[in-house]
C-alpha cells in the first residue's frame, strides 16, 4: 500500500486558515486574515479586514484614511474575535497573515490568547516594543512563522491526492498549474 503524503502540521494548518480568510478581505491596503483556535487546537473563528456588515466596502468606495489607517475596515483579528465571541479562547492560538497592531494585540490579551503566530511583519514599527514587552510580561508567545504559504498549499494538494483525499483519482495537481511563476 503506498504511503500517504504527510498531513499539515498545526502551524501550517493555522497559517493556511488565516491565509484563506485573507482572501475575503475588502481593504486594498492590506489583505489580512486571522484564524483563532482554542487551547485544544480546535478552530473557533476566522476573520478578515473589511467594513462592517452592510456598509460599503473599501474595494467599492475607497478607504477612509485617518492618521495613516483605514477607518472603514475592521481588522481581521477584531472580526475573528467577534465571530468566536461565545468561545473560550483562554490559552488559545491566533494565526494572522501579518503581525498585529497594538489595538489588535490588546484584543488578544483581553480574550486570553497565549500564542500569536504571524506570517509577515506589520508595515509600521509603532508599538512593536510595547507588544514585545507585554508578551514577556504576560507569557505570550509571539512568533513569526517561517512558512512558505505556497509550499503549504502544495503540501495540502499532495495530501488530498493520497488515500482518502478529496482529489483522489484526478490528475496530479501542482501549484504551478494555477499560479504563474513570479
Amino acid at each position: 500500500m503506498p504511503e500517504n503524503p504527510p498531513r499539515l502540521s498545526f502551524e501550517e494548518s493555522g497559517a493556511l486558515a488565516a491565509f484563506s480568510a485573507s482572501g475575503r478581505s475588502t481593504c486594498p491596503r492590506a489583505h489580512v486574515g486571522c484564524a483563532l483556535f482554542n487551547k485544544n487546537k480546535v478552530i473557533k473563528g476566522t476573520g478578515y479586514n473589511g467594513a462592517r456588515f452592510g456598509a460599503p466596502q473599501c474595494d467599492q468606495v475607497g478607504c477612509l484614511i485617518i492618521d495613516g489607517h483605514c477607518k472603514s475596515a475592521s481588522h481581521a483579528e477584531d472580526n475573528a474575535i467577534l465571530f468566536a465571541r461565545n468561545s473560550d479562547l483562554t490559552e488559545g492560538y491566533s494565526f494572522i497573515t501579518i503581525r498585529p497592531c497594538r489595538d489588535c494585540f490588546d484584543l488578544h490579551l483581553a480574550v486570553g490568547i497565549a500564542y500569536i503566530y504571524y506570517l509577515d511583519e506589520y508595515r509600521s514599527e509603532l508599538h512593536k516594543d510595547y507588544i514585545e514587552e507585554e508578551c514577556k510580561k504576560c507569557g505570550i508567545e509571539l512568533k513569526r512563522l517561517e512558512i512558505d504559504i505556497i509550499s503549504v498549499i502544495q503540501k495540502a494538494l499532495n495530501f488530498h491526492q493520497g488515500a482518502g483525499g478529496l482529489l483522489v483519482g484526478r490528475n496530479r495537481l501542482t501549484i504551478e498549474e494555477y499560479i504563474p511563476p513570479i
